[in-house]
């Protein structure tokens, strides 16, 4: 088998200031094929994060293979990165130390895969690339982990029994590729699950802040229409706006309602900010709150207060699904970047 075609010395970036997979890919196409004035580096970006939103190429040994197939590069590349802190990805798996980005057409890209596995694959290879203090060393290393050698922890010494079958096949980088497949079709089908238990528990809290909310300000309209009917002199129901305001202001002196956001959608920018958590009754002072305001004839819509019911309705969802353990009934992990999502699709 041949080389696969090894990055040179420039293409390697022996410390990424990423913190996120796709901000280290980001970083490592801006800083190797952005040199090229002749590439569109904006629209590589977009290929490569797209492929890796749509599948995730994170593997469980640390390493993260991203690869896209673009028209625009002529030559195969491979382009490494490497973060000594460890980069975070979506699928909440261990953090990335290791990133090898390929580009190429569509022939190329899976043979060059199937070239690096097994340096990739290689725990004393992984180490000793962690351990490097240059490019160049790093090129060295994987320059002297031959795509068709097997890693030295799996050679078998003289008169010992030959592999078996399994092992033989697994050594085949056709095979590898498909088992590599069904690793990153388990992390699909529990990122799915995770987005569905998210996509449900939105829908649910959701549909009961419309409800409650709508229903709050049919009733506090019904009651200050009736309120301004029955007084006995018209300008009198000029008072009726003030007195919403009054009942307001009695809501946050007793409610303790924070109305120290200058508005409501700042309150749910910081909520989403604060990884969705917000004080349990919240939401519902807000929606009296909301529903009086309106109902009386005060200066205020509906849909700024929305935004900021349903991310604090979300926040409570997220309190039900920690209590309940429903997250661990489907066999998957909530993390601070899901309750984040849960706040924001509430």
């Amino acid at each position: 088998m041949a080389q696969p075609p090894f990055p040179r010395p420039n293409d390697i970036i022996t410390e990424l200031d990423a913190c996120t997979l796709e901000e280290a890919i980001v970083e490592i196409l801006q800083k190797t094929v952005g040199r090229d004035p002749e590439l569109n580096v904006d629209e590589i970006v977009r290929t490569v994060l797209a492929r890796e939103q749509m599948h995730s190429t994170v593997l469980d040994n640390g390493v993260a293979l991203p690869h896209a197939h673009c028209p625009a590069i002529e030559r195969p590349q491979v382009l490494i990165g490497r973060s000594r802190k460890g980069l975070s990805s979506p699928q909440e798996t261990a953090p990335v130390h290791l990133v090898f980005l390929l580009l190429g057409n569509s022939a190329s890209t899976f043979q060059i895969l199937a070239q690096i596995r097994p340096a990739v694959d290689n725990a004393a290879t992984r180490e000793a690339l962690m351990e490097a203090e240059t490019a160049a060393q790093m090129l060295k290393l994987l320059e002297q982990h031959p795509a068709d050698k097997k890693p030295e922890s799996q050679e078998e010494p003289s008169g010992s029994r030959p592999e078996s079958l399994w092992k033989r096949l697994l050594a085949n980088p056709v095979i590898g590729d498909f088992v590599f497949f069904l690793r990153q079709l388990a992390i699909t089908v529990t990122l799915s699950k995770k987005l569905l238990l998210i996509a449900i528990s939105s829908g649910i809290v959701g549909g009961v802040g419309a409800i409650m909310f709508n229903f709050c300000i049919d009733s506090s309209m019904h009651i200050f229409e009736g309120l301004a009917g029955i007084m006995p002199h018209p300008w009198l129901v000029a008072l009726v706006p003030a007195l919403g305001g009054v009942l307001c202001g009695l809501i946050k002196q007793y409610g303790g309602l924070p109305f120290d956001v200058p508005c409501a959608t700042d309150g749910y920018v910081e909520c989403v900010q604060h990884d969705g958590i917000v004080k349990p009754k919240t939401p519902f002072l807000l929606i009296l709150a909301a529903s009086i305001t309106i109902g009386s004839g005060g200066s205020c819509g509906r849909e700024c207060p929305t935004a900021y019911i349903g991310s604090g309705l979300g926040a409570i969802a997220t309190r039900c699904l920690q209590f309940l353990r429903l997250d661990k009934l489907l066999g998957v992990k909530l993390g601070r970047r899901d309750f984040r999502l849960l706040a924001i699709c509430g």
